[in-house]
């Protein structure tokens, strides 16, 4: 997992400000007058139930009649085994009746049109395309005639006009045609992102992505264009918008929908996904103040959070980082305000100034808003620059607050790990684990050698396989013995010591480029690649899954390393308090939550409760004897000649739990680093690479830049 270290840029002339703006710190809901106002929180206003442990696949609206058709399915078996259910629901009576059953094997699109009529494709066992439409509460499903251009063609999409005519769509490709399958139109070619969206005044929307620009086309109820528009290519997913407004769209960026005028571009904040646990499977804009979307699998309607009498807490994050943080970050805050009477939080996301994914004006506007004393309650560790907290003084230590709570059995290696120097700055409610296994006859000789001892006895490619470039073993090298030659904290470092200069001349024993042509489970298996690498939520699976490939045989070590044991962790959360903050006792109730029995139930990966994760561990090893699957790939034999072969899973033996826990208590770092002292680390090993100097002038550009960037943080 890849972790950026942000540069330090609070300055130390203006420390001792920052860490006094309490006085100044805005707190609660008060809004950022530098970045775009926080939408509202909206919450279920109540669910629905349709059928019973049924999975609600889609939803549509109707046109007109303020109610929308959902389509569910048993989802038991195989895909030939599902039955389908239409249902339709009505937004003012919160209403569910039941329309139609059909069978079929999987429905990649439905449509509504004015009438109500819901339409849906699918592929039938012969391949043949079916059209299934359900009205007046009777399905009907009938072959569609498609023309000879579209023979064979993957038919992503179908559009019924009210002519009757179909547009159809493909991965490159937009047609009209008629009922009995003859070409009516021919609309060119269509990246496959297009997105058919029927309007409430009859038309439709054609939306596409080219490179950095998404191009809308309005298309009246015969599908021919009226006009197109440009806007930023900032948005994920587009939905229609309100009826008395066909101008306006709702538009989804990271998480947060938007009412946006695709004539003028201007957009207004509509719902704040992030605080309520809103989600955009089914999403129907009824009016200014609620929405339908399917929210645990429960046609919901929601509406703006009432005012009460709770305290707010402002958790400010960056989203767009990674899925899975914004995604356990969202759970955690809308499971605590479900369950807290006191207290509420409210999620700042400066990830919505970000035009591009490469973009950093949210954490320009952050680091201003640090400035200015206009700080939130709680950080989210993973996406703000937390060393620059940290050593701002800017985070509260969190040793007084733990010392006074109920004791967690919280896992012993973790909690030394997070220490900073005898201060306690995040709470880590599970991580995963980087694990690395070997066969168990080399494990102890593996575990004896240091980096470059390791590097001395064997080839590159026989430890380490052809899917790890050198970029990838230089990345490898600075998180697990990186301290050896980069020190942050004395702003000192060796890159010009004989140790690193052997272990970049190694590192040109590996490919230039990842080489997937022999991927790893096959390299392993036949024995030509040593060590396994991977970063895992579950370890008993990954246990089980190399103890495939090492036939019976795996061991779990840590990472060859200089500097300790090479057992780390990849926090899954990272949540710090504000000094600023005024609301410390409920920023501590939150993090209290998060080690609680509740959080920590669906917190996933490994808890930090050993209480916890203890049963867990249990219940996984036992279960891994009814799975029933088999690895299966192709090996060459000693003539080069592809072979397949087949790894059976077999039951992880009980010696593994003892295995797991004793790595777990091995923990001694997380997989962070630096990323600018690696990229300038890669850009003068590319020059070594490309001959234009050799590994010790290389070594010694590297030792003087980073020396400079050291010297620039402290």
């Amino acid at each position: 997992m890849k972790r950026k270290l942000f540069p330090i840029i609070i300055l130390i002339a203006v420390t001792a400000a920052l860490t006094s703006c309490a006085k100044a710190g805005v707190h609660g809901s008060e809004k950022n007058a530098q970045s775009e106002d926080i939408p509202l929180r909206y919450i279920p206003k109540e669910y629905i139930t349709a059928g019973h442990g049924e999975t609600i696949v889609k939803a549509c609206p109707v046109p007109n009649e303020n109610s929308a058709l959902i389509l569910s399915a048993d989802k038991d078996g195989q895909y030939k085994d599902w039955q389908y259910h239409v249902y339709s629901f009505s937004f003012e009576s919160s209403s569910v009746e039941k329309l139609a059953d059909f069978p079929a094997s999987l429905i990649n699109t439905i449509d509504v049109d004015a009438a109500g009529t819901m339409y849906g494709i699918y592929t039938d066992a012969e391949a043949a395309i079916q059209l299934v439409t359900v009205r007046d509460s009777i399905a009907v499903t009938e072959p569609i005639a498609l023309p000879d251009e579209l023979a064979g063609s993957y038919i992503m999409c179908i559009r019924v006009l009210v002519s009757g005519a179909r547009a159809v769509q493909t991965p490159d490709h937009i047609y009209v045609i008629s009922e009995t399958g003859e070409i009516i139109a021919d609309k060119g070619e269509y990246p496959g992102n297009t997105e058919m969206i029927r309007c409430t005044d009859g038309g439709f929307f054609l939306i596409s992505a080219k490179e950095e620009t998404t191009y809308i086309e309005k298309l009246n109820a015969g599908f021919e264009q009226e006009d197109t528009y440009e806007i930023p290519r900032v948005y994920d997913e587009f939905f229609d918008g309100p009826q008395e407004s066909p101008n306006i769209i709702c538009a989804y960026s990271k998480n947060i929908m938007y009412l946006l005028n695709i004539e003028t571009g201007e957009r207004e904040p509509y719902s704040n996904f992030l605080s309520s646990d809103g989600n955009t499977l089914g999403f129907i804009y009824i009016d200014s103040r609620s929405y339908f979307s399917i929210h645990d699998n429960q046609p919901t309607i929601w509406t703006p959070a009432p005012e009460d009498d709770t305290v707010v807490l402002t958790l400010a994050t960056c989203s767009g980082q990674r899925e899975e943080w914004d995604k356990l970050l969202k759970t955690a805050v809308s499971s605590y305000n479900d369950q807290a009477s006191k207290y509420r939080i409210e999620i700042h996301d400066y990830g919505t100034l970000n035009d591009t994914p490469e973009s950093d004006a949210g954490i320009t506007q952050f680091r201003m808003d640090i400035i200015t004393g206009n700080t939130p309650d709680i950080y989210d560790l993973w996406s703000l620059p937390s060393p620059s907290l940290a050593s701002g003084g800017l985070l509260e230590d969190l040793y007084p607050f733990l010392d006074s709570a109920p004791k967690f059995d919280l896992i012993e290696s973790v909690m030394k790990t997070l220490d900073c120097d005898g201060h306690l700055y995040e709470i880590v409610p599970s991580f995963d684990l980087s694990a690395f296994f070997c066969d168990a006859d080399i494990a102890d000789e593996l575990e004896s050698m240091s980096i470059q001892e390791l590097c001395e006895v064997y080839p590159a490619s026989q430890i380490f396989g052809g899917t790890m470039s050198r970029d990838d073993f230089l990345l490898y090298l600075m998180v697990y013995s990186g301290k050896a030659y980069v020190d942050n904290g004395s702003a000192t470092c060796r890159l010009n010591s004989p140790g690193f200069i052997d272990m970049l001349k190694f590192s040109t024993e590996l490919n230039r480029e990842e080489d997937w042509s022999y991927a790893p489970d096959s390299a392993v298996f036949s024995g030509k690649q040593m060590i396994l690498i991977s970063t895992t939520e579950d370890p008993v699976y990954e246990y089980q899954y190399a103890n495939a490939l090492f036939r019976g045989r795996a061991k779990l070590i840590g990472f060859p390393t200089n500097t300790g044991t090479g057992a780390n962790m990849a926090p899954r959360l990272r949540v710090g308090m504000s000094v600023n903050s005024k609301e410390k006792a409920g920023v501590w109730d939150f993090m209290e939550y998060l080690l609680g029995d509740s959080f920590q139930a669906k917190a996933g990966g490994v808890r930090i409760r050993r209480d916890i994760m203890e049963p867990i561990l249990k219940a996984q090893i036992e279960a891994s004897g009814g799975v029933k699957k088999k690895l299966g790939f192709s090996c060459a034999d000693d003539q080069g000649n592809a072979v397949q072969m087949e790894a059976p899973f077999q039951p992880v033996p009980q010696s593994a739990e003892a295995e797991i826990w004793a790595y777990i208590d091995r923990i001694d770092g997380t997989n962070e680093y630096d990323d600018t002292v690696l990229e300038i680390i890669q850009q003068e090993a590319a020059k070594y690479y490309d001959g234009y100097c050799s590994p010790e002038e290389a070594a010694e550009r590297m030792q003087s830049r980073v020396s400079l960037y050291l010297a620039e943080q402290s």
